[in-house]
């Protein structure tokens, strides 16, 4: 009787730890999810379900996909960035874009980062941004 009472233990125990991430070997971690806004210096972000739009000094960008966080909280999608010219758009002006590289880190409210052209290798900037923060982005004069 004992011994069963042991198994029967042991089994919701085991069924216990696969549903947790156990059967992996650890405790299943839970991700905070990225959606909304992000706010630094010469950099905002807002980030949804589908990808994620950027504003920086003189040029945004866009990520056209899920970002999806690993279990360390990084993160590395591509996308675009695109170089902005002081003054008025003229229609028919060339549109200076770039593909991009777009690796961050996340820590709580807190974002790191790193924006590379692929196309260049031009590192543009490592940025730190606050969940809810104001975006401090200026203007191309």
């Amino acid at each position: 009787m004992i011994s069963r009472f042991f198994s029967v233990l042991a089994a919701a125990l085991c069924l216990s730890l696969a549903a947790c991430g156990g059967g992996s070997g650890g405790v299943a971690i839970v991700l905070p999810t990225l959606s909304g806004v992000w706010g630094g210096q010469h950099i905002g972000l807002t980030i949804s379900d589908s990808g994620a739009s950027l504003a920086y000094d003189c040029a945004h960008g866009t990520i056209d996909g899920q970002i999806r966080l690993d279990q360390t909280g990084r993160f590395s999608v591509n996308g675009i960035h695109i170089i902005g010219q002081p003054g008025p758009t003229t229609p028919g002006a060339t549109i200076n874009s770039h593909p991009a590289r777009y690796d961050g880190q996340v820590q709580q409210d807190s974002l790191s980062l790193t924006v590379t052209l692929t196309d260049t290798g031009q590192n543009v900037g490592t940025f730190l941004l606050t969940r809810n923060g104001t975006a401090q982005v200026f203007a191309c004069l």
